[in-house]
């Protein structure tokens, strides 16, 4: 199970002999006090373990070991007071090779004050050991990585970068805890969905299982007809019922239910559902196309996509992380260079809580999806139409170009606009940062796949930080 919120190991050191030779100028209780600073910085979005100062390296070994048992997302090194190499090699031998660190070069007070003491002039001597550990270090260790900055333990700009960069690590690491399925594979003729799950598992460490719709029937015969109907009142209570029939609304609702179950027995932490009428004769005995189901797991911050993109599923569980917010399935659809806008969705797939008026949120037949069941009954299905609320937005992909895994950073504005008769959840989104002609063809140069989670809030800096920390490259626009 992942923690709720990013965990941060503190490795601070001050060289043994500066807390023994130097006892006049009182080093450890002003170090003490900029290190209660940073942790109190941290603390409001992060658990914090600081165990102690390393002053040897039997310290750094000790805090190395115990920080190994602790399933950190992050670790940071501060030298507060000028430090041999010893105790950060000791730590550096005995953590687990798999946490991101940051090297925060830490100055006490700010600035170059003008009435500067020697005891205040301690509290920036850790800035030359930064320096010789950055050089030391990968001359005695393989493989040692990190991000650097510089600043004062109670900066706000510093703690914000930290915050973003423990929350990114906190995403991957809860993604290697999860489990993710398809049901029942890919759709063919969209080889931009088709991933390479050997790469996706070794990459991100998630486990990737291959379900059917027979494990999905199994489930149908444990659901009672009370809560298919009591789905189907709450469908009629919330949304403007037009187009679709009764028998397509207890269809969807029995079986969002059942997958509902499926994902409770699994364990699934995200599930990407395949309906192509033309190669899931199985599936047609269901007569429904799930879009119901997406959407109700969207609503319920449940990663999930449609067409088998397996891709789609970790980007939407990744963002969804960051944000702690609902993310909709969206894919470009039409654009206007006047206004540099573009418009897109999802076909009747959306997470109805981004409605910009929940008064107006409609179930409507499929645009263009029909299909005939085995007793030569045509149906027409169920979409959700809607306009999701204006705001700042967030989208990210990944998938691969050439084999390698890429993410794609899209940063806009979601305007304000009216309701089309598309039968389908739509987002007008500004690009803020680039024109309409620019976009299209960077996004297109650089791959990835057509589809987007898309969130609120601007994350793209903490999507950046996940890049960065998986090593894979990146687009933002």
């Amino acid at each position: 199970m992942a923690s709720k919120k990013p965990k941060i190991g503190l490795f601070i050191t001050v060289d043994e002999i500066y807390s023994t030779a130097f006892d006049l100028m009182d080093i450890d209780n002003v170090v003490k006090g900029d290190i209660q600073t940073l942790i109190d910085g941290l603390s409001g979005e992060n658990e914090v373990f600081f165990e102690k100062i390393a002053r040897n390296e039997s310290d750094g070994e000790e805090i190395g070991k115990h920080f190994s048992s602790l399933d950190l997302d992050l670790i940071i090194i501060s030298e507060f007071v000028y430090t041999l190499d010893e105790p950060i090699l000791g730590f550096l031998k005995n953590i687990r090779k798999d946490i991101p660190i940051v090297v925060f070069m830490v100055q006490g007070y700010e600035g170059i004050p003008e009435d500067l003491t020697v005891k205040d002039f301690s509290r920036s001597w850790g800035i030359n050991g930064t320096i010789q550990m950055t050089a030391s270090i990968p001359n005695m260790l393989d493989d040692f990585k990190y991000r650097f900055l510089v600043g004062n333990p109670g900066e706000s700009g510093i703690i914000s970068r930290i915050n973003s960069i423990a929350r990114a690590s906190w995403a991957i690491n809860s993604l290697k805890k999860a489990k993710l399925a398809y049901l029942p594979g890919v759709f063919l003729g969209m080889h931009d969905n088709w991933d390479n799950n050997t790469e996706l598992e070794k990459r991100f460490g998630v486990k990737i299982n291959w379900l059917t719709f027979s494990d999905l029937v199994k489930q149908f015969a444990d659901i009672d007809e009370n809560e298919v109907k009591k789905e189907v009142y709450d469908i009629k209570k919330k949304y403007k019922v037009i187009e679709p029939e009764d028998a397509d609304l207890f269809d969807e609702a029995r079986m969002y239910l059942g997958v509902k179950r499926l994902i409770r027995d699994r364990n699934l932490s995200g599930l990407t559902i395949t309906v192509d009428p033309g190669h899931c004769s199985e599936f047609m005995d269901f007569r429904v196309l799930g879009y119901y189901t997406i959407s109700k797991l969207m609503n319920d911050k449940f990663a999930c996509s449609d067409e088998g993109d397996m891709s789609l599923v970790i980007a939407q569980y990744l963002l969804g992380k960051l944000s702690g917010g609902h993310i909709q399935q969206w894919e470009n659809w039409a654009f206007d260079k006047k206004e540099n806008l573009i418009m897109g969705g999802h076909s009747g797939i959306g997470a109805t809580a981004l409605a910009a008026d929940p008064d107006r949120v409609f179930v409507r037949n499929l645009m263009y999806d029909k299909y005939t069941l085995p007793n030569g009954e045509v149906r027409k299905g169920f979409a959700f139409n809607f306009v999701l609320k204006p705001g700042r937005v967030t989208m990210l992909t990944l998938g691969a170009m050439h084999n390698e895994y890429k993410f794609k950073i899209i940063r806009g504005t979601a305007v304000d606009y009216k309701l089309l008769d598309i039968h389908t959840p739509i987002a007008v989104i500004r690009l803020d940062n680039i024109s309409v002609e620019e976009y299209f063809e960077k996004i297109c140069r650089f791959g990835c796949g057509k589809h987007y989670a898309l969130t609120y809030g601007d994350f793209s800096r903490s999507c950046i930080n996940m890049a960065e920390t998986l090593d894979i490259d990146y687009l933002l626009i």
